[in-house]
């Protein structure tokens, strides 16, 4: 199976964990959101039980998609202030 390369924009709690604000990751090709977040707790368990919210090419996620080859993954953690 083929593998694509997908850009991982990281903020707040999840740039803290993962010491980063931009990961490359690679995936196989077909795979889906719910897929590439279980591989990415993989890497980063503490983020496990984090509610993150998921943007793909900058629109919020509604629902599961296939990602595609260059395709721009923001993670985003709840946040707060006021």
């Amino acid at each position: 199976m083929s593998e694509m390369t997908l850009r991982i924009k990281c903020f707040s709690l999840v740039k803290q964990e993962t010491g980063t604000s931009e990961i490359i990751m690679t995936v196989s090709e077909g795979t889906n959101s719910d897929n590439f977040l279980q591989q990415f707790y993989r890497l980063y368990p503490k983020l496990m039980n984090l509610p993150i919210r998921m943007a793909v090419n900058r629109e919020y996620l509604q629902e599961t998609i296939t990602l595609k080859a260059g395709d721009e993954i923001a993670l985003i953690p709840p946040v707060s202030g006021g």
